[in-house]
């Protein structure tokens, strides 16, 4: 789990309006050398390997990875856009990332698109669809590092990559997801989208405890059945679009040091709504 820190490289921005101006002299110089120094302002890295080894990002602390489908276009953009803006963050001791407070409101003006969100127990079309994969990627690499997490929401329906209690909803203004950092070094969070994985990495000193998450399934609730009129369908046809089930859950963190446990904590109870299964029916004979 060490990892390996490449050392930095020094850039450079190029002088144009110089530049120019020195090509210019140089040609109404007919018997100048053809030689020009080209000028540059080097361009110094925001972060350096000496800076990493000095906060004690040396290791990987945790990492966790959900998939996503790729046909939806516009909710893969608005994950990658927020994965693009975690993606190298540095948390010191202490400090408490807040991702209503990075993101802001998700707006077009800010390059989100429209993608299906939920609301009230149903799915619509929203601004920022997809972040809530973005925290709840987050939420599980957080857990796993034993960070402490200050605020939390689960959604009103299941997800497709989470199991029911380990998911972390969004809401500009309403519903955040907040981590302390409550080691004694910073840590380092790398976001990457591959493909249909979305990953996250927290770096920092190696753990010395070992975390496992358990879900405890306490109720399930059918799906209930709503019936809809399509005028395409022949009279007494019918298409059933299933529904999926409502849980209600607990969720535990287990920490062992050296094979033994040490610390058992119930995160959260948290309850999902079934959703209903659609039966479409042509108009009855006679009607």
């Amino acid at each position: 789990k060490r990892v390996e820190v490449i050392t930095e490289k020094i850039g450079y921005s190029l002088k144009e309006e110089e530049l120019k101006a020195r090509l210019l002299q140089n040609l109404a110089q007919p018997h100048t050398p053809l030689t020009i120094i080209v000028p540059c302002e080097e361009i110094f890295p925001a972060v350096t390997a000496s800076a990493l080894q000095e906060k004690g990002i040396e290791a990987l602390m945790s990492t966790f990875t959900t998939s996503f489908d790729q046909t939806k276009v516009n909710r893969v953009h608005n994950i990658k856009l927020a994965a693009g803006i975690l993606d190298g963050c540095i948390m010191a001791p202490g400090d408490v990332l807040s991702l209503n407070e990075l993101f802001g409101d998700t707006t077009p003006e800010k390059g989100y698109k429209e993608a299906p969100i939920i609301v009230g127990g149903e799915m619509v079309p929203g601004f920022g669809g997809g972040l809530c994969q973005i925290s709840s990627t987050l939420y599980n690499a957080a857990l796993l590092a034993d960070l402490e997490v200050l605020e939390r929401h689960h959604r009103e329906l299941t997800v497709p990559y989470l199991p029911p209690g380990r998911d972390a909803t969004l809401a500009y203004g309403a519903r955040d997801l907040k981590i302390c950092n409550n080691k004694e070094h910073h840590i380092l969070i790398k976001v990457a989208v591959e493909k249909d994985k979305l990953t996250f990495w927290l770096y920092g000193l190696p753990l010395e405890e070992r975390v496992v998450i358990k879900t405890k399934q306490i109720a399930v609730y059918a799906p209930p059945i709503k019936y809809e009129y399509d005028p395409d369908l022949l009279p007494g046809e019918e298409e059933i679009i299933a529904g999926y089930p409502g849980y209600t859950v607990e969720v535990w963190k287990l920490v062992y040091q050296g094979g033994r446990l040490v610390r058992e904590e119930k995160i959260s109870v948290d309850s999902y709504f079934p959703y209903p299964a659609l039966v479409k029916q042509g108009r009855a004979d006679g009607a």
